[in-house]
């Protein structure tokens, strides 16, 4: 039974592509499996599948495999040409306007809010990416500006101010899971700007003004 079936395969094999055995037959003769178990289950005095199964006799189920498997070939063949337009009816493109616009109206609101929280994602990564830029330019340039102080320098308040301005913006994305507001990250890089600027970097660490 399973030499005759292997050879009837083989036989249909030579006639179409391996592209057309995965992508059309396949599929038709899953469907039509799950479909007749479904009916047989539903329906058992209608669709005796499973006595049909039970009953003895190999050459009967060698007799009808032939025209399952040549019944199957023609319907995925048959059916071939329509994939793409039943492809195109699930995904909403050859709906009637009527009952896509209908379908689509229920999801415009949760369509909005995603579409409102996307572009507030990507404008937050927007400003912080530039504010990557300018803080850096800003910071070095304050650091230059504060070593060219003299003693005695008053910036401890400011370096106070700059570290207390880090640690809640750390805080808060860490609690937060997400970017705090741009509002939030550009106080700290002006507390830390202002703080390099009235503070001397270059100072010796035994010095009493270094911080």
């Amino acid at each position: 039974m399973s030499a005759f079936l292997t050879q009837l395969v083989n036989s249909f094999q030579s006639f179409f592509s391996r592209g057309f055995w995965f992508g059309n037959f396949l599929p038709v003769a899953i469907f039509m499996v799950v479909n007749l178990i479904i009916a047989a289950t539903a329906f058992p005095e209608a669709v005796q599948f499973w006595a049909w199964l039970r009953q003895p006799g190999a050459s009967e189920v060698a007799s009808y495999a032939p025209l399952v498997v040549g019944g199957l070939v023609v319907v995925a063949y048959a059916l071939a040409p329509m994939i793409p337009t039943c492809q195109a009816i699930l995904d909403g493109r050859l709906l009637p306007a009527w009952l896509h616009d209908g379908i689509r109206r229920r999801r415009l609101p949760e369509l909005r809010r995603i579409r409102e929280r996307l572009n507030a994602a990507v404008k937050t990564y927007a400003d912080y990416e530039l504010l990557g830029g300018t803080a850096i330019r800003q910071a070095w340039a304050a650091r230059s500006l504060g070593m060219t102080r003299q003693p005695p320098i008053s910036g401890r308040t400011e370096i106070v101010a700059a570290e207390t301005a880090l640690t809640a913006f750390r805080r808060a994305m860490e609690s937060r899971g997400r970017l705090p507001a741009i509002a939030d990250a550009e106080a700290a890089v002006q507390a830390v700007v202002s703080a390099l600027s009235l503070s001397n970097a270059g100072l010796p660490a035994n010095h009493p003004n270094a911080e």
